[in-house]
């Protein structure tokens, strides 16, 4: 009941989105213990987010959209890229153990990365 009224208020706030943007609060909850990993990880080992972008060959909005949690922007093959540099490899397979159907909706089920944008489809 709390879940639904807490749903319920946010998605008020949150009109302006298209449908196809919003995602759940419960979605959003546990993307954001991912997220906070990936950043507090990389800022240990004091790197920027252009440094790591850099490192990566990847664009750095696509490393701010896995720190900022938005899961229409995140691509599996660079969220493994990314997991591989910070030394995140088993916390995020534990994570995908903990959160499959998540997991697979990010393309990375099972330790696979998949080339695509989750809810785009592409």
């Amino acid at each position: 009941m709390l879940a639904r009224r807490l749903k319920a208020t946010l998605l008020a706030g949150a009109a302006w989105f298209s449908p196809g943007s919003v995602q759940s609060v419960e979605s959003t909850i546990r993307i954001g213990s991912l997220a906070r990993r990936c950043q507090a990880e990389r800022e240990r080992l004091g790197l920027t987010l252009k440094q790591a972008a850099a490192q990566l060959k990847v664009p750095q909005y696509r490393l701010k959209a896995i720190e900022d949690g938005h899961i229409s922007e995140f691509r599996g093959d660079i969220l493994m890229k990314y997991r591989d540099m910070l030394g995140l490899h088993d916390w995020i397979e534990r994570w995908a153990e903990a959160n499959p159907g998540l997991a697979r909706k990010l393309g990375v089920a099972d330790g696979r990365a998949v080339r695509h944008s989750c809810l785009r489809g592409t």
